[in-house]
């Protein structure tokens, strides 16, 4: 279990032996809001991001690389990849190497990104995002991570239950629809 707060990321153990113990405490974003937290690698590796950096650590040896953004982060997405996580800000997706620090793809939206996802294997990442000059659309972009080819966009059109698109969530997977 990994929780996040203004002053830092914990990762707990809810092994039943272990319940109530003091958490271990990973770096600090030195009054960096944390805005995304997720398990990567099975587990083995956690991410964090705050306004204008992301955070990943091994959790075996604590080792930890930071991810300095040119834009400030809205969010964070673990993909399946080891080597690979996702960070995106209103305009742009950023996939980023693990190992070395790399920003590998800049993918630019045209609208504000509302939510970011990447498929089961990491092959493919799409992003929704509302317009800049209309809230009548929502576009969902897809893009290939390897190349950082945009694949397709598709749109529609706005709910009337949900205006600005607050409640715009994606999901990537595998196959074709029946």
């Amino acid at each position: 279990l990994a929780t996040a707060g203004a002053s830092g990321v914990w990762l707990w153990s809810v092994a039943r032996e272990e319940l109530g113990l003091a958490p271990r405490s990973f770096g600090q974003f030195q009054s960096d809001t944390i805005r995304g937290i997720a398990f990567a690698d099975g587990g083995r590796t956690l991410v964090a991001s705050g306004r204008h950096t992301a955070c990943v650590w091994d959790l075996g040896t604590g080792a930890e690389i930071r991810l300095k953004a040119a834009a400030d982060i809205e969010g964070i997405v673990a993909t399946p990849r080891v080597d690979q996580v996702v960070t995106f800000s209103t305009h742009n997706v950023v996939v980023w190497n693990t190992t070395t620090g790399e920003a590998l793809h800049t993918l630019p939206v045209a609208g504000h990104i509302r939510r970011v996802a990447a498929s089961g294997t990491g092959d493919v990442i799409a992003a929704c995002s509302s317009p800049s000059s209309s809230v009548e659309r929502l576009e969902t972009t897809v893009w290939n991570v390897e190349t950082g080819l945009r694949l397709r966009t598709y749109v529609s059109e706005q709910s009337s239950f949900d205006p600005m698109w607050k409640h715009c969530r994606v999901a990537v997977g595998r196959g074709r629809p029946p």
